[in-house]
């Protein structure tokens, strides 16, 4: 299995995930211990996830998720540092938290803690940076199965 974020949407990935893995969504939700309710509102887009929550699926589908910049100045293995994620990507773009504020429309305070962990973002808005800053958000198996 290999997913593109610059091919799918947050709410697909979910999906494309449980559908690899020949899940139902009530079976799904039983592995992340989440109700099947919540997996529909996920898959439909009614409702988002955090990146937490995404790590937390591919440690326990064995999946690998890699932020790669397009013209391959970075690479990040995101299991390795999911904590970290945002403050890394934000210092390999060179950018201050003021300058990374304004780009995403937060305020300073919001962009401050995202870096150093001490709230969660949600997936969608990593899917946002990684559009605006050309570089792909790569989930994969750990077995390099690609579909």
């Amino acid at each position: 299995m290999l997913v593109n974020t610059n091919n799918y949407s947050a709410k697909d990935i979910i999906k494309f995930i449980r559908q690899n893995a020949d899940l139902t969504q009530k079976q799904f939700g039983e592995k992340i211990n989440k109700k099947e309710e919540t997996i529909k509102r996920y898959e439909n887009g009614t409702r988002n996830y955090d990146f937490k929550l995404l790590i937390e699926i591919a440690e326990k589908f064995n999946l690998k998720i890699t932020i790669k910049e397009n013209n391959n100045k970075f690479t990040i293995n995101v299991n390795n540092n999911p904590d970290e994620v945002f403050k890394i990507i934000r210092n390999k773009l060179k950018l201050t938290i003021v300058d990374f504020s304004k780009i995403l429309k937060k305020d300073i305070s919001t962009i401050t803690r995202y870096s150093n962990g001490s709230i969660n973002y949600n997936f969608i808005l990593l899917i946002d940076i990684a559009k605006k800053f050309n570089f792909n958000i790569i989930i994969e198996d750990n077995k390099k199965n690609s579909l």
